[in-house]
């Protein structure tokens, strides 16, 4: 199964709170994945975050980034193979108190229901240009990629912009706060390649900024089951156009058994 993208829902909170929650509008598919993004203007303290839902999935780190000096800290989370009923809420808690924070959660189908994390890396800086690093290599060439920033400061608005321009915005705050502020994007990719992921953004300001990003492995194709292109990447079609090749059938006869096998025609990888 592709990869593909549910669905997304997002809180910006600006109280001084130590815990952010969304519900999903519909509810997720057992079996999915689910992928949080939080950044989040501390109160005070080196302040920490962890996630979980009214369902009981647990939910893993993926990657996180802190700005010591504004107590400002950006993470991924995901839970996989979750169970799922209606009313499905997400909960992020910080070990302190925060001035201004934002949550996205996103459901996904397609993604590996075990070890699905991939490469991850992150970034800091004070600029208008914030980015994540680079990956390094990808594992297989179908994941998703997730990636987000989010900046600390007393700014608020300011335009901001994806520089790769084939990511798909999840969403974007520009003034997630009271005085204080936690502006910021969160994006995905899927990608077909192993190429290292690094993606950058233009922010109409300049101040302090955290980047995360995280890749999530395709799930494998069940045993057995034929796959829908050639190991050239070209799809190939079977006598029928049914997607299938062609197959033809032999029998191999041993001590009086008949055991059936199975095998390509000539011309088909």
């Amino acid at each position: 199964m592709a990869i593909a993208n549910v669905q997304v829902a997002t809180k910006a909170n600006a109280d001084a709170t130590s815990t952010i929650a969304k519900t999903f509008a519909t509810t997720p598919v057992a079996g999915n994945t689910i992928i949080v993004v939080v950044w989040a203007l501390g109160g005070g303290g080196s302040n920490t975050w962890s996630c979980a839902d009214n369902k009981g999935n647990t939910y893993n780190l993926a990657v996180r980034k802190t700005h010591t000096s504004t107590n400002g800290e950006i993470a991924i989370f995901y839970a996989e193979n979750i169970a799922s009923s209606a009313t499905f809420t997400v909960t992020c808690t910080s070990s302190g108190s925060m001035s201004a924070g934002v949550l996205s959660i996103s459901e996904w189908s397609g993604l590996a229901t075990s070890s699905s994390l991939d490469k991850t890396t992150s970034n800091s800086g004070s600029s208008s240009a914030p980015s994540t690093g680079s990956t390094g290599t990808l594992a297989q060439a179908a994941e998703l990629v997730i990636a987000a920033w989010g900046a600390f400061s007393t700014f608020q608005g300011g335009t901001i912009s994806v520089d790769d321009g084939t990511y798909t915005q999840m969403v974007e705050e520009q003034s997630a706060g009271s005085g204080l502020y936690a502006p910021g994007e969160a994006d995905y990719k899927i990608v077909s390649a192993t190429t290292a992921q690094n993606v950058s953004w233009t922010w109409e300001r300049s101040n302090d900024w955290l980047g995360v990003i995280a890749t999530f492995k395709e799930a494998a194709a069940a045993a057995g089951q034929p796959t829908s292109k050639r190991s050239g990447g070209v799809p190939f079609m079977g006598a029928h156009g049914s997607g299938f090749p062609s197959v033809r059938r032999w029998i191999k006869r041993d001590s009086g058994l008949s055991v059936p096998t199975w095998r390509l025609p000539n011309g088909i990888n």
